[in-house]
């Protein structure tokens, strides 16, 4: 009898310990979930902007299975300086952190934040060419302008005999710029006229003014969506210019488009697949369709939100540690709307069809530019 009480007892023991293990693994494999900052303009300025990605990332996180990762969010205040204190604060007590820069055009003065810590950073903002050059802890994650300016100024190349480009005077619209006349300088009988605009200027009227009177066939503007940027378009149709109007993917942001109203229309841009009115590839449609099921914009923003989240989840899954070989070595990444495809010195170029923006809508451009 005695025996057989000590059986019982011995397998009750086992059981009970049995269970305290899964509870404990249970438990550890909560405490060991990794973390993923998302730094991003919940108040200020771009606010909208942000809350607009916010909203594509809980979606993300509520229907991805079996994340291994939390998200974290950081406002950064739509300022490089409130920015950079409130990351810090966020992770000063994290090793190796993994940060995601929604923070748009600050990516740059946040990196060195992270690299301090030995984290890694993946912007989804615009990045100084200099930064990426200086830093091997960020991977950009965004469109650019190789990716967003190449097939305006290969449009451009064909069908206009006269140029004006007026870009904004910081990093992102003279690179676009240069980009836009490496690719037209392949025919000689182009006529080019530059016009530079400060992004806090107040009155555009007079750069405008220049630019038209060139007898420009057409106008490129490349810059960041500011007000300065969105005054430009106002004042082209207040002087009630007649030729087409180029842009790159910054007029995209449905801040900007929105903003203009009807002086958006007949502007000629590239775009995601899934932002087209009838999306050219299946992975567009299907985001299209995802985005409209959940009640969020299919633009670049939840674009970029998606692919960069799922990445993320690509390399915890298989414990890999995001680094710059890593993303070369993948290449090319299928997009949840077309191709992206990774490049040295933590560069990137995503497939973006050109589109004329009318009543509200991105249409595909044909061949023939109608």
């Amino acid at each position: 009898m005695n025996k057989k009480i000590a059986s019982v007892l011995l397998l009750v023991i086992v059981l009970l310990a049995a269970v305290l293990v899964v509870i404990s693994n249970a438990r550890t494999g909560q405490s060991e979930k990794r973390k993923v900052y998302a730094l991003l303009p919940l108040t200020g300025a771009i606010s909208e902007e942000g809350k607009s990605i916010k909203k594509a990332l809980d979606v993300y996180m509520r229907t991805e299975k079996k994340l291994p990762f939390e998200v974290v969010y950081v406002d950064s205040e739509s300022s490089p300086s409130k920015a950079i204190s409130s990351l810090t604060q966020a992770i000063r007590n994290e090793k190796n952190p993994t940060v995601v820069s929604f923070a748009l055009f600050i990516s740059n003065s946040i990196a060195p934040v992270v690299q301090k810590q030995n984290g890694f950073t993946l912007s989804m903002g615009t990045i100084e060419s200099e930064a990426l050059e200086k830093l091997d802890s960020i991977q950009r994650i965004s469109h650019g302008a190789l990716d967003s300016t190449v097939p305006v100024a290969e449009y451009a190349a064909k069908r206009y005999k006269t140029i004006s480009i007026i870009y904004s005077n910081e990093d992102y619209g003279f690179h676009g710029k240069e980009v836009f006349k490496k690719v037209i300088s392949r025919n000689k009988s182009i006529a080019v006229k530059e016009f530079s605009y400060a992004t806090d200027s107040v009155n555009v009227r007079e750069i405008v003014m220049k630019a038209i009177a060139e007898n420009a066939g057409t106008v490129f503007v490349v810059g960041l969506p500011s007000t300065a940027y969105i005054n430009i378009f106002r004042e082209l149709r207040r002087q009630n210019y007649k030729g087409d109007i180029l842009v790159d993917m910054a007029f995209a942001s449905p801040f900007v488009y929105n903003t203009l109203g009807k002086d958006a229309d007949n502007i000629i841009t590239p775009c995601f697949d899934s932002e087209l009115v009838s999306p050219t590839t299946q992975s567009g449609r299907d985001f299209k369709q995802f985005c409209a099921n959940n009640n969020i914009p299919a633009n670049f923003l939840s674009v970029q939100t998606f692919d960069t989240m799922n990445i993320i989840k690509h390399a915890f899954d298989n414990n890999i540690s995001l680094n710059r070989a890593w993303f070369l070595s993948l290449k090319q990444w299928n997009s949840v709307a077309g191709s992206l495809e990774f490049l040295d010195k933590g560069n990137c170029k995503y497939t973006c069809p050109l589109a004329v923006f009318r009543d509200g809508k991105f249409h595909v451009l044909t061949r023939e530019g109608k």
